[in-house]
């Protein structure tokens, strides 16, 4: 996840928009059957005053074991990032799920929760096409929490007319 998380940060377009990367902390379990991953990425961008102003963005991957075919995003994290900045780099952890899944690394669905002040999170989601799902309250927390999913499997491709069966 590492590496795919640099050559991604590493693309031109997405330095335009999130920034130059200060450090990055991908860290995967010990464990080698757990695909668990917390990702921390710090970046520097210059203020329209040029002054540089050092943000970060956090948050964990987490696979269920015994449920093939759901992961978790949770726990975003952010300092005051940009609506642009979250989405360019949450669209870029979507797509290397994405690719893990289809090659059978990860599972094909994607689970997140979201609590109400995670605002750019939830505004991703949406922009994502993450359908909301049901709502419920950590007791410990009071916060409300919701649930959203995304399925990462290919649809399947419409059967044109000179493919259907003709007896």
């Amino acid at each position: 996840m590492k590496l795919e998380m640099e050559e991604w940060l590493a693309r031109p377009e997405v330095r335009d928009v999130v920034g130059v990367p200060v450090s990055m902390d991908v860290s995967p379990s010990e464990d080698p059957y757990d695909n668990n991953v917390s990702c921390f990425i710090s970046f520097e961008r210059a203020t329209p005053e040029n002054d540089w102003v050092q943000k970060y963005i956090m948050f964990h991957i987490k696979s269920l074991p015994g449920c093939c075919g759901v992961m978790v995003i949770h726990s975003l994290n952010s300092t005051d990032v940009s609506q642009k900045t979250v989405n360019t780099i949450m669209n870029g952890v979507l797509e290397i799920i994405r690719n893990k899944a289809r090659t059978g690394e990860w599972g094909k669905m994607v689970l997140c929760t979201t609590i109400r002040p995670q605002k750019n999170f939830i505004k991703w989601l949406q922009h994502a096409k993450f359908t909301p799902g049901p709502k419920s309250r950590n007791p410990r927390t009071g916060q409300t929490i919701t649930t959203w999913t995304k399925d990462l499997t290919l649809p399947k491709p419409k059967r044109t007319p000179s493919q259907e069966f003709v007896s």
